[in-house]
Parts: structure tokens; C-alpha cells; sequence
């Protein structure tokens, strides 16, 4: 399915950013070069995001 449709990126394309490692918004726009033009995907990315990022300790917060 397409998420950003001015540079014809497919949600294939934005997970496979986050799943390399891509963990803010910047970084999977900067990957991928979704959300460059009219920033309308951008609510699309961070969902994604949200979903496949994997979890990770808040700031000064030492995992067990």
C-alpha cells in the first residue's frame, strides 16, 4: 500500500527502514525520503513507527 504517495513509497519500504534501524521520525524520512514534499504521509510514518519500532528504555533508565 502506499504511504507517500509524491514519491511513490510503499509501507513494504517504510518498514523495512524501521526494521534496519531507522527510530524517529527524522531518521525513517531521511531513509527513505517519504514525507519530503508535502508532509502529508508524515502522520502515516509515525504510526508505522509507533508499531514496528522495537521498545526501548526511557532516558537514564537502565534495562534490566
Amino acid at each position: 500500500m502506499w504511504v507517500c504517495a509524491c514519491r511513490g513509497i510503499t509501507d513494504g519500504a517504510i518498514c523495512s527502514v524501521i526494521e534496519s534501524g531507522a527510530a524517529t521520525l527524522e531518521e525513517v524520512v531521511l531513509r527513505s525520503g517519504a514525507g519530503l514534499r508535502c508532509q502529508g504521509c508524515r502522520p502515516r510514518l509515525e504510526e508505522l513507527l509507533e508499531q514496528r519500532a522495537e521498545p526501548r528504555a526511557p532516558v537514564g533508565v537502565t534495562p534490566r
